[in-house]
């Protein structure tokens, strides 16, 4: 009897995700346990850890100095960088390292739109995937006119859009829900939420005219299992979901479309 293993096993198993490469930014359990799975089934995961003090699930158990049972567990076949991504340097590598992910898409015959407020990192990572399959478009994903305009552009680009990704979101440091003012209520409502609805009232059209197409949106395990400090971010997540599921209900009798929500958890 012989027993396979490391490279050897993965010759003799073409595992489905082998050749994708995932970047993440992730800590303590939800996540890494998300991504583990990513790596288990041929991902190559590169984990971007605080310098220094890393993953605070490293902290958990002391006695073992960061290499406790769990915490190895959860990491198994990932690669781990430290960056400041507070640092400009950090943020370079961080980008680079992104669109080397998107280019994957590219590989596989796809035409990519790259969206961001920033028109330097629009400009960086259309470098990166060749103007030939990509172009740029600076955008608020808030502003109806512009997600109108973007969806416009893409279609005299490439003639179709066959998935649109919301992946635009801000964040909340732990704030008392007394101490929340309301323009910063409503602009991360407005980017994670309003968002994905304005994107669906512009694609839509175009992709039920086409037959079909799918809407992704990222989502937080915050909008199902909510947590102290964090009333709008939650609130926004869990309308996220509920959003993309509605769209879900409202097209499936046609048959054309596709929504689906990641969640993630760290």
């Amino acid at each position: 009897m012989h027993a396979l293993a490391g490279e050897e096993m993965d010759t003799f198993i073409q595992r489905p995700l082998a050749d994708i490469l995932v970047i993440a930014l992730e800590q303590a359990v939800a996540a890494p346990f998300a991504t583990r799975q990513l790596a288990d089934l041929g991902a190559r995961v590169i984990k971007i850890e605080r310098p220094e003090v890393g993953d605070f699930a490293r902290h958990y158990d002391q006695t073992v100095h960061g290499m406790a049972s769990h915490f190895v567990w959860l990491n198994r076949s990932k690669e781990s960088l430290a960056l400041n991504l507070k640092d400009p340097q950090g943020l370079a590598v961080i980008e680079h390292l992104l669109a080397k992910a998107a280019h994957r898409f590219v590989e596989q015959g796809a035409q990519v739109v790259v969206v961001d407020l920033d028109e330097h990192k629009v400009a960086n990572v259309v470098h990166e995937l060749g103007s030939a399959c990509s172009f740029g478009f600076v955008a608020d994903v808030t502003n109806e006119e512009r997600i109108s305009q973007l969806v416009a552009s893409t279609l005299e680009r490439f003639g179709k859009i066959d998935i649109y990704y919301n992946n635009a979101g801000i964040p909340l440091s732990s704030t008392p829900i007394e101490m929340l003012d309301l323009a910063t209520w409503q602009r991360i409502m407005d980017v994670n939420t309003t968002a994905i609805f304005l994107a669906a009232k512009a694609v839509l059209p175009h992709m039920k005219s086409q037959g079909g197409g799918s809407i992704i949106v990222t989502a937080s395990t915050a909008g199902i299992r909510p947590r102290p400090g964090l009333s709008a971010y939650n609130a926004s997540k869990g309308a996220a979901i509920l959003l993309t599921k509605s769209l879900a209900s409202e097209l499936a009798p046609l048959q054309y479309s596709r929504q689906r929500y990641l969640s993630r958890g760290s």
